[in-house]
């Protein structure tokens, strides 16, 4: 049985919305959105700012296209992985960008990082493990840099592939707040063999699953930022306003944002929901942000619903 906390959270859980998921995703295609994020999760970035990171990324190899059929898939062989015959996989965003641990003035070796916007952490119909798809992501992200196999086959031209899921809802309260690497690794049964690291480690899975901004780790920080279309707190970690297009996407991130919550409960709701948000903070002694990221659910929400009892007054 749900003791009175979980109650109380599942009766205010966000539903997603296809549009404000949309106007998400399409902010993956720009560079000063996707850095802060590889600066904190993938370890060839270790160190460096989000500034710093946002000049390796190859802006022109950013893609979000994508194919639902086979036959259609000769026409995009450049946007999706795969060939006749095999599944294709639908992108929320894949691009390139420079490994600064292998490259050199001469040769540039890329990183492959696929970037997916996952609102049910536990899927149905059927169920899987989001690890377990993002494992598949990633081999196909292998699989697609030698295209046909034959004798001649160059395996060493394999460049490394990220497969970064950002998990937003339905995550088990233990799990909330916490990031997770999944990644290749050598043992050696019997004996020792020195070979080194790059032969094998190409494949890498993260997961991210958010629901606790009580934490204080940039990652969580700027991501519930980024989902309230907040674009000050954005900001800290990466200046984006000099970028107008991105901004005015942003902003709709933002309005969606709070339209979603406005226009999705009744006054009783609000009420609820207010009364939810003041109970969690007695019976938890956290504040009202701790409690309102425990819910999925920002300030402005809070504001909203406020705005809803004063509107029926």
């Amino acid at each position: 049985m749900l003791n009175p906390i979980e109650v109380t959270m599942t009766a205010v859980k966000t539903f997603s919305d296809p549009q404000y998921d949309n106007a998400a995703k399409n902010l993956f295609r720009y560079p000063e959105i996707l850095a802060p994020i590889l600066a904190n999760v993938v370890p060839e970035y270790q160190g460096m700012s989000a500034e710093q990171v946002m000049n390796f990324i190859v802006k022109s190899s950013i893609r979000s296209d994508g194919v639902d059929s086979a036959s259609a898939l000769v026409a995009a062989q450049e946007i999706e992985p795969g060939s006749l015959g095999e599944k294709v996989i639908r992108y929320d965003s894949h691009f390139l960008a420079k490994n600064p641990r292998l490259s050199t003035k001469a040769i540039r070796i890329d990183l492959h990082i696929d970037l997916e916007m996952q609102n049910d952490y536990k899927p149905h119909a059927p169920t899987y493990p989001i690890v377990t798809r993002g494992v598949y992501y990633a081999a196909r992200g292998l699989d697609s840099q030698l295209g046909v196999l034959t004798e001649t086959t160059d395996y060493s031209t394999l460049q490394k592939v990220y497969s970064i899921w950002i998990c937003r809802e339905n995550i088990p309260p233990e799990l909330r707040g916490t990031v997770s690497s999944y990644s290749m690794e050598k043992a050696d049964p019997h004996g020792i063999a020195n070979k080194p690291k790059c032969e094998y480690d190409l494949l890498s899975v993260v997961l991210i699953r958010l629901g606790d901004s009580a934490k204080k780790e940039p990652i969580f920080q700027y991501l519930n930022d980024f989902f309230a279309g907040d674009i000050d707190g954005m900001c800290k970690y990466i200046n984006m306003k000099k970028n107008k297009e991105l901004v005015k996407g942003v902003n709709q991130v933002m309005t969606l944002s709070q339209s979603i919550f406005s226009r999705g409960i009744t006054e009783g709701e609000a009420r609820n929901f207010i009364f939810s948000v003041k109970t969690l903070m007695k019976n938890t002694n956290k504040s009202k942000e701790e409690v309102l990221a425990m819910l999925g659910k920002t300030n402005q929400d809070y504001i909203n619903a406020l705005q809803i009892l004063s509107d029926n007054k």
